[in-house]
């Protein structure tokens, strides 16, 4: 449609930071799923970069994943980075 769709990243305390492995995965996990469970572009970003910081929270590749309510709550605890 033209549109250009832009989403901060998770402002995540960097003592909450334990490891990059899989960051990417989850992200594009997210994105994913939101596009296969019907979710506008702008709210499967935001769900992607959530799903992305919750991911660096253990240097292992999936062992800090959680349901996607506890994802998306990340926003309300620390906010997006360019805020």
């Amino acid at each position: 449609n033209g549109k250009i769709y832009r989403q901060s990243t998770i402002k995540l305390p960097p003592d909450l930071i334990c490891g990059t492995a899989g960051a990417g995965d989850a992200f594009s996990a997210g994105l994913l799923f939101g596009f296969l469970t019907a979710m506008d572009l702008q709210a499967s970003l935001n769900l992607a970069v959530c799903a992305g910081a919750m991911s660096l929270q253990d240097a292992r590749t999936s062992a800090a994943m959680r349901p996607r309510k506890e994802c998306l709550n990340l926003v309300r605890q620390y906010g997006y980075l360019n805020d």
